[in-house]
């Protein structure tokens, strides 16, 4: 599961913050976390004002960010790292045309290979839906909200949990038979 904090919402725009967490239908993983020097320079301005004035957990990433965050580049190298340490990954997104589209666009301008396929793209908000409909909800929040690490973790708990509807569900069909 793929998260991002973003001084703006196209692609393109500055990233200061890549978070991921592995899961699968038995739970989360391990996760991911790098911190980018945020470049206000190329902010879009409603995105700019509200991260300042944002306090507490969001606030404090964005501020590490600031001071000790490494070049975007080196983020997207350990990145690259995370995802290709497991065969198969999937790239997970809150809707993949947000994170996942930036994050491609940052590969393109940084002028690296993306580190996915684009038939590994897959959405979180539809898996969701799926385990919903099954009596899969998300379980509680841990962790802060705008943190990428945490925003990450608490996605994929949501989709690992609407993943393990879906496989009992299989399970279920599977053992009534053919109709």
């Amino acid at each position: 599961m793929l998260d991002l904090e973003t001084l703006g919402s196209r692609p393109g725009c500055p990233i200061f913050a890549v978070g991921a967490a592995r899961f699968s239908a038995e739970g989360v993983g391990g996760s991911f976390l790098a911190l980018v020097r945020p470049d206000w320079a190329r902010a879009e301005p409603d995105s700019a004002a509200w991260w300042r004035e944002q306090s507490g957990p969001a606030r404090e990433q964005l501020d590490l960010a600031e001071r000790a965050g490494s070049t975007l580049r080196e983020a997207l190298l350990a990145f690259r790292g995370f995802f290709h340490a497991v065969p198969l990954s999937r790239l997970w997104g809150r809707g993949p045309d947000f994170d996942c589209a930036l994050l491609a666009e940052a590969y393109a301008a940084e002028g690296l290979e993306r580190p996915w396929d684009f038939r590994q793209v897959r959405c979180h908000r539809t898996i969701e839906a799926v385990g919903a409909e099954l009596g899969a909800f998300a379980p509680a929040r841990a962790g802060a909200h705008h943190r990428a690490d945490d925003d990450a973790r608490h996605q994929a708990a949501g989709a690992a949990a609407a993943l393990a509807a879906v496989a009992r569900c299989a399970r279920r069909a599977r053992a009534r038979g053919p109709r």
